[in-house]
């Protein structure tokens, strides 16, 4: 049997209103710590997120891309600068 803290998740979400974007969301759970993490918004399709174990002091780097099939090269341009600022920074 799945405890009832497990019922219920944190929804974090982004871009699920623009008409442009897919959207994301991740679910954490709530004996997790999470906090949204500001990163450069040339590339709108990602979320970043730092979790922390409650009474830890370990950290995780959690992104959730969406890289569309037919991304245009500028787009692709924007990731990868996105992925070198993550790379840099965490």
């Amino acid at each position: 049997m799945v405890p009832a803290e497990f019922h219920s998740y944190n929804v974090y979400c982004h871009g699920l209103k623009g008409k442009n974007n897919r959207g994301l969301l991740v679910y954490v759970a709530p004996y997790l710590e999470a906090n949204v993490v500001d990163v450069p918004d040339a590339f709108n399709e990602s979320l970043f997120l730092v979790l922390e174990l409650t009474g830890t002091s370990n950290r995780l780097l959690l992104g959730n891309i969406y890289h569309g099939p037919n991304s245009s090269q500028d787009n692709d341009n924007n990731l990868y600068e996105l992925l070198d600022y993550v790379e840099e920074k965490f």
